[in-house]
């Protein structure tokens, strides 16, 4: 974590989606909630919001095409 805000906060929250892609829909529940553990705490340590509902989350990230 400590080296996540040394990032840019673009790559930081890109890697952040990826976490919550993977809590989303990684068929072991083991790493699901590893990875939802470590995008609530990105989200929370590093740019201060609680992260959103998975519907909303899943909406705001379909293909708009």
């Amino acid at each position: 974590m400590d080296e996540l805000e040394y990032l840019t906060c673009h790559y930081v929250h890109h890697f952040a989606d990826s976490m919550r892609i993977v809590a989303l829909f990684h068929p072991q529940a083991d790493v699901r909630s590893w990875a939802w553990k470590l995008h609530f705490l990105i989200a929370e340590e590093i740019f201060h919001f609680v992260p959103e509902r998975d519907e909303v989350f899943v909406e705001r990230h379909k293909d708009k095409a």
